[in-house]
């Protein structure tokens, strides 16, 4: 309880398979940087995500969007993303 505190972090297991999940959205390029703290019974991820440079804004929203919600159904114990 006392390593919650202290947001010590998750896993290296989960952080693999949050990795994972990012980097199987076709058009990321790198995924980097996945930073994960508790929140209640859940973790709130923090991470980077590379694409192509010249993708419109819309485009790289759809992606950040897709990485999201791929990330959260495929690592349950995440409760949201936010993406650089």
């Amino acid at each position: 309880a006392a390593s919650d505190l202290m947001d010590r972090a998750p896993d290296p297991a989960v952080i693999a398979k949050i990795h994972t999940a990012a980097e199987s959205i076709p058009g990321v390029s790198k995924v980097e940087k996945i930073l994960a703290r508790k929140s209640g019974l859940g973790l709130l991820v923090d991470m980077h995500v590379h694409a192509n440079p010249e993708m419109s804004l819309f485009a790289a929203h759809e992606l950040s969007g897709a990485v999201k919600h791929r990330v959260i159904a495929q690592v349950p114990i995440v409760l949201n993303v936010l993406i650089h």
